[in-house]
């Protein structure tokens, strides 16, 4: 089955960089029981404390239903990346499972630009290589 990866970034005030991480602990390991989750994993950037992204890998292809579930989501395609307009997401799909509201109103006050969305897909072999 094919993967999609979900590049997520958001932009927090550094003073609110702890507050937003405790904030997001209990909805994440939500997130990272959800079916069809493959990799997960956060990152703050290199002297921008308040820069934090992070992937989600999970088994959907681009251009498929599914993609359009997890996201809620319509996107614009431009080359072999998908820059995401996000719109008011549909019934029945992820964005829209019950622990996101109390999240979002707890963590986008502290949001001092957009959150920014990307989805991959990986180009596979011979340009993947993981250890165990």
């Amino acid at each position: 089955m094919a993967e999609t990866a979900f590049y997520i970034t958001i932009y927090v005030a550094p003073e609110n960089v702890e507050k937003f991480l405790e904030e997001s602990k209990a909805v994440f390991e939500k997130i990272k029981a959800e079916p069809g989750l493959v990799f997960f994993e956060m990152y703050q950037t290199a002297g921008e404390p308040g820069t934090i992204s992070w992937v989600e890998k999970w088994y959907v292809s681009i251009g498929s239903p599914n993609v359009r579930y997890i996201m809620g989501f319509h996107a614009d395609r431009n080359d072999q990346t998908i820059l995401l307009i996000v719109t008011v997401p549909q019934p029945q799909n992820q964005m829209t499972k019950p622990y996101y509201p109390e999240y979002f109103a707890v963590t986008e006050p502290m949001y001092v630009k957009p959150r920014e969305m990307k989805v991959l897909s990986p180009l596979g072999s011979p340009f993947f290589f993981q250890k165990s």
